[in-house]
């Protein structure tokens, strides 16, 4: 088969301008970008957490880590020296206090909400803060392709700074209200 010149330009130019398409499709945060880290058996982050109620709140550094066995998450807060270790498995939940104290329930929902003071969406929450919508969410992305919006359940979480890995992007900044209620997470790392 012979091509001449010109059909190879052509040929070629169309290569490359879907190999560029795709190239920004993806940096540009495309939903078929998005890491999918509910399919991953272990992942952690580090960052900055917050919770309130629209009149009290409270925040701290973060570190969350989940495993096949269970979750984690500790929270610091820099001022206080405070700080509170939620762990769920698949038998129990409990919070351990910084200054000894220790609470158990078979419900990790229960235990977060009576920390923080309200009704924490805690199921949800595993969710939200891998930048997945929950069972009953739907995610939309943004017109100018720097962020996406999750609707679920009454709250709507807003992810920006996506950030670009090997496999696609991952929000490191999290948003999520339900009027009074605010929870904000800002990620400086993902590991997985």
């Amino acid at each position: 088969m012979i091509i001449n010149f010109r059909n190879f330009i052509l040929l070629a130019g169309s290569v490359i301008m879907v190999s560029c398409a795709t190239n920004i499709h993806k940096k540009a945060g495309h939903p078929d970008a998005l890491i999918d880290l509910s399919d991953q058996s272990a992942y952690e982050f580090r960052g900055k957490m917050s919770f309130s109620d629209g009149t009290e709140g409270g925040s701290g550094h973060v570190h969350w880590q989940k495993s096949t066995q269970e979750i984690q998450v500790v929270l610091k807060a820099p001022l206080s020296k405070k700080s509170w270790t939620l762990t769920e498995t698949s038998h129990q939940a409990s919070i351990k206090t910084s200054n000894g104290q220790r609470f158990i329930s078979t419900s990790a929902a229960d235990l977060l909400s009576n920390q923080i003071g309200w009704q924490v969406p805690w199921e949800a929450l595993q969710s939200w803060v891998i930048g997945q919508p929950n069972q009953s969410g739907t995610l939309e992305w943004h017109d100018d392709h720097k962020g996406y919006t999750v609707t679920d359940q009454g709250w709507v979480i807003q992810y920006s700074k996506l950030e670009n890995y090997e496999k696609g992007v991952l929000p490191h900044k999290v948003i999520a209200r339900k009027n009074p209620y605010s929870i904000k997470l800002s990620i400086k790392s993902w590991q997985w």
